[in-house]
């Protein structure tokens, strides 16, 4: 089994390791459209993050000419720089290769040169699988400790309009102080110090078990210095109070397609490295 490194500038690399990724969510989020092409190639070019924080290595481990599995690790360049998040994903008829644990050799050993110690990784579980899938299983094998579990549960859009109409009812009784304000792109000037606030809140407030750091500085990097980046990724919707003018909430929009009322579940670990 040999692990190469995927050029994000060749096509012919990046579309093999797609189709490793792309098998592998449609075999864990069934009903879900999953991430394009498009997308994850700009993820391999700018990272995963839009505000530049972060650097990201493609890697595919190949049994003579097929590509088994595929994985990427995630650098973090200003905060935690302790620590690598890995994803690595085995194509669905090609399980029990070795691919799976090759890579995780490779970013484990990449993850120790950099000077770095703690190696993080999150895989899917389907309905019926929690606490016993594979992935949980070649993380305990590979000496990872779950972490932290989360779980999502989706419901089949569009609503009835009765209970739109409710919901949209009880909601007025409390918001008659907030605005809606949604853009693409660059956040507005006038938001981007408390944009980087709430930002940073969502790394500290969230319960992490004992995932080490996560805690992003959020500074005027909000303000989406690569805005042709930004824009490829979601348009941005915050709730500003009338009062203050500041927002309470900034969350990402993205179309995605109505969804199966599916019950899935994902699973942090982490590995001393």
């Amino acid at each position: 089994m040999e692990v190469r490194v995927v050029d994000p500038y060749d096509e012919a690399q990046v579309a093999d390791w797609f189709a490793v990724v792309d098998a592998r969510q449609r075999a864990d989020r069934p009903d879900e459209p999953g991430w394009l092409l498009t997308e994850l190639r700009a993820v391999l070019r700018h990272g995963a993050k839009p505000d530049a924080d972060d650097r990201c290595v493609g890697l595919v481990a190949v049994a003579g000419v097929e590509v088994v599995s595929a994985g990427r690790l995630d650098i973090p360049v200003s905060d935690n720089t302790h620590l690598c998040e890995a994803l690595i994903l085995t194509h669905p008829e090609r399980l029990r290769r070795g691919g799976g644990r090759a890579l995780a050799v490779e970013v484990e050993r990449r993850t120790r040169e950099m000077g770095r110690t703690t190696l993080t990784a999150t895989s899917e579980e389907l309905p019926g699988e929690e606490g016993r899938s594979a992935s949980r299983g070649f993380g305990a094998a590979m000496g990872y400790v779950a972490e932290q579990v989360e779980v999502r549960r989706d419901i089949d859009l569009p609503l009835d309009p009765a209970v739109v109409s409710g919901l949209a009812a009880v909601a007025a009784e409390h918001a008659d102080d907030y605005d809606l304000r949604t853009w693409r792109d660059v956040v507005p000037d006038d938001l981007v110090e408390d944009q980087a606030y709430l930002h940073r809140r969502m790394s500290t407030d969230v319960p992490m078990a004992g995932m080490a750091g996560r805690r992003r500085s959020g500074t005027s990097r909000a303000s989406g210095a690569r805005s042709s980046w930004c824009a490829r990724w979601a348009a941005r919707t915050s709730l500003p109070r009338r009062s203050t003018g500041r927002p309470d909430a900034p969350w990402p929009t993205r179309p995605w397609a109505s969804r199966s009322p599916l019950r899935s579940g994902s699973t942090s670990g982490t590995r001393s490295c």
